[in-house]
């Protein structure tokens, strides 16, 4: 009979409540840091796709230039009659895929600086959240 009491009272022993709550926050701490690293992780993408997409504009800005060059070139040899009007036009044509090019770099640049935008904000939501959620404001008038 003492031994049942005895199982009875292990059973309510705060010894025994602990385990479970250290083993829950070990759980949560564990998850918390693969977030973290998750996070980290895609703001490192982000800022990767940033930085490819600016030299991707940047390229391309350079390509446009150069075959407007290369096109103004091709208009004064055609007025010299040593260039066709065929090749005036392919010229004219390259240039069009050259700008529209461009426009498309430009765009994924502009998506780019949304997208690590966006996650900035996300990531600081979060952070606002987990603060209030775990450090709530202290009542001054309670802790004296």
């Amino acid at each position: 009979m003492s031994t049942k009491s005895n199982s009875h009272l292990n059973c309510h022993n705060p010894e025994n409540n602990l385990i479970p709550s250290s083993v829950k926050l070990d759980e949560y701490l564990i998850n918390l840091e693969q977030e973290k690293q998750n996070l980290i992780i895609e703001i490192e993408n982000n800022i990767r796709q940033v930085n490819l997409a600016f030299y991707q504009a940047t390229q391309a800005t350079r390509a446009t230039k150069l075959t407007q060059k290369q096109l103004k070139i091709e208009q004064e040899k055609q007025r010299s009659k040593t260039r066709s009007l065929e090749q005036l036009i392919n010229f004219k044509n390259n240039l069009v895929e050259a700008q529209t090019q461009e426009i498309n770099a430009i765009i994924d640049y502009i998506n780019a600086l949304t997208n690590l935008q966006q996650k900035r904000r996300t990531l600081e939501a979060n952070a606002a959240k987990l603060t209030r959620t775990h450090y709530p404001r202290r009542n001054i008038e309670n802790t004296s």
